[in-house]
């Protein structure tokens, strides 16, 4: 896409991609999360994805001026219920987020209807970077203990595809899909990329910052 989002005091801005990096005015103007935490969009900046610290997901439309809560907020608002990582398709059409132990997938209709695609208990593994492929055929995760994890997106749930495997002892904060979807990268806390090859998860390739 041609925007780029960031946020600041709860609320979300977008900015132009291009070399200006222009702040584009009115764009997020309505979008206000307290405690704000991630936010992420599809390509085209009209389906926006916001998390909060008490582990509350809400979804933004363009032309919608009221968003619609995918995940209620933690009813003790424990900070270990925190939305640590979000993503949506480049086409607008899937959304996951993790929040404290759980990874959630939802499929967003072009008729404004939402459907749970799974609910995942990864038990003591915290969910930092989330990436869809173009396809949306996978969903890929990287997590705070170096593991990276693929699974398919199945209409009625996920389908693990890999073996897990420990990628580097640091967490992950990146993960991304190539173009073609035949290898995924990641990047890690303390500097290391990694390059994937897929189904099988093998690393073809490393850097490291010194």
């Amino acid at each position: 896409g041609n925007v780029v989002a960031s946020s600041r005091h709860d609320r979300v801005g977008f900015w132009s991609a291009d070399a200006r990096g222009a702040y584009l005015p009115g764009r997020g103007a309505d979008i206000h999360h307290p405690s704000l935490t991630r936010v992420a969009m599809d390509g085209a900046a009209a389906t926006v994805l916001t998390g909060a610290r008490n582990g509350e997901v809400r979804l933004w439309r363009t032309g919608k001026p009221e968003p619609r809560t995918l995940l209620p907020a933690s009813p003790d608002g424990k900070a270990a219920a925190a939305v640590i990582a979000l993503v949506v398709s480049a086409d607008g059409r899937l959304a996951a987020a993790s929040a404290g132990s759980e990874l959630v997938v939802w499929r967003l209709e072009a008729d404004g209807d939402v459907r749970l695609v799974a609910r995942e208990d990864l038990g003591t593994r915290r969910v930092r970077a989330l990436a869809f492929d173009g396809g949306n055929a996978r969903l890929a995760a990287g997590s705070s203990d170096g593991v990276v994890q693929v699974w398919r997106t199945l209409p009625d749930g996920l389908q693990p595809e890999s073996v897990t495997r420990s990628a580097v002892p640091s967490e992950i904060n990146v993960i991304a899909f190539t173009p073609d979807g035949t290898h995924l990268a990641t990047g890690a806390e303390d500097s290391t990329i990694v390059y994937w090859k897929l189904p099988l998860l093998e690393p073809v390739r490393e850097y490291t910052e010194h």
